[in-house]
């Protein structure tokens, strides 16, 4: 009984040496999937595949029905477009041999995409990302630039009126002839519309424009101004003898004298200078 005993406890010791220890898949589920990028990104974030994939919101059970050479190239791609700060624990970078994560951090330290994460990308998917993720840069800069120009142009135009704004001051006759002869510096300052405008405007009057354009700018001079000269006057009666003449036309003629003086069918007295007969004047002696 008491060999027995003793094996007994001997053999204690052996079982529990034999007792298998877990498994990376036991506690890493996702690990099975058999994917090198996914593993590598686990080990750069300090945490397990699983975890990547619950954040991505990826079913393993259902990455693990794909076939295997596709398997990466899809967890990979809605993995690039997580963001798994959360799941980054502190712990010390290994030594990179290559000096490629470098490289890939210097490409991704303006961007949105962790470095880790484009590491661990095939290199197909990682080159797409970096060229949406470049052209997303240039947009951003493109757009905070024209901001920059627009809020430069309103400052600087705020003691003046600038050249749209007097164009439309304008009233139409003027706005058209102004946009007609505009020169092409000028109309590279104006907007759009103002530009279209005035291109229509060009083209519906294209000879009148080119006789404008051609022309050589000749000082402006104001225009003479010369006063309507009246016609001499005529000969003009004395008033008095106006009244007088007036009077003795009213006055009949004295018995058996008749009349003095008659004039010719088409004479007449006023425009001959003659109003008035010999009576009339010897009577003014």
């Amino acid at each position: 009984a008491s060999g027995e005993a003793a094996a007994g406890e001997a053999g204690a010791p052996s079982a529990a040496a034999a007792a298998p220890a877990p498994s990376p898949e036991q506690d890493d589920p996702a690990a099975a999937l058999g994917i090198p990028e996914l593993a590598r990104l686990a080990t750069r974030f300090g945490c397990t595949q699983t975890e990547i994939l619950r954040a991505a919101e990826i079913d393993p059970s259902v990455v693990a029905e794909l076939p295997e050479d596709m398997r990466s190239t899809v967890v990979m791609a809605t993995v690039s477009q997580t963001n798994l700060d959360h799941l980054r624990r502190p712990r010390p970078d290994p030594p990179d041999a290559g000096g490629g994560g470098n490289a890939l951090e210097a490409a991704a330290g303006a961007g949105d995409i962790d470095a880790a994460v484009l590491e661990a990308l095939p290199p197909d998917i990682r080159e797409e990302v970096l060229r949406e993720e470049e052209a997303r840069r240039r947009e951003q800069q493109a757009a905070a630039q024209r901001a920059a120009a627009a809020a430069q142009s309103s400052n600087g135009g705020s003691g003046e009126m600038d050249n749209a704004s007097f164009i439309a001051s304008l009233d139409p006759m003027l706005r058209e002839e102004v946009l007609m002869t505009a020169p092409d510096e000028l109309l590279q300052t104006l907007p759009a519309e103002l530009v279209a405008e005035a291109q229509l405007i060009q083209s519906r009057n294209f000879p009148r424009y080119a006789v404008h354009r051609d022309a050589p700018r000749q000082p402006q001079t104001p225009p003479r101004v010369v006063a309507a000269r009246a016609p001499p006057p005529g000969p003009r009666q004395h008033p008095h003898l106006q009244a007088m003449e007036q009077q003795l036309l009213l006055q009949p003629p004295a018995p058996g004298q008749g009349r003095a003086w008659a004039a010719p069918q088409g004479f007449s007295r006023r425009q001959h200078g003659f109003p008035m007969n010999d009576q009339v004047l010897a009577q003014l002696g």
